[in-house]
């Protein structure tokens, strides 16, 4: 199966990616929390900036957020994205 960035996803035990694509995983981290990492951060990237419409490029007005289960997965990303944006 190969990477492309719009498509549809897929299920598979290998994948191939450019290697500009991909980093190396610390040893202290699992293959399990390392394929994880990057659906959460995604996910608060996407819910901020295509559903609120924040743009973490500080080009845009600044928004208040309101960041509910901000403990969860998803949630501790979302909150330093949108730190990220203030801080621009």
């Amino acid at each position: 199966m190969f990477y492309k960035q719009q498509s549809g996803g897929g299920l598979a035990e290998f994948v191939v990616a450019k290697k500009s694509l991909s980093v190396a995983r610390p040893p202290e981290v699992s293959a399990a929390e390392g394929a994880g990492l990057p659906v959460a951060g995604l996910t608060a990237h996407q819910a901020l900036t295509q559903s609120a419409g924040v743009k973490l490029d500080g080009s845009g007005n600044r928004k208040n957020v309101l960041i509910t289960a901000a403990s969860g997965g998803v949630g501790h990303y979302a909150v330093q994205l949108a730190k990220l944006e203030t801080l621009m």
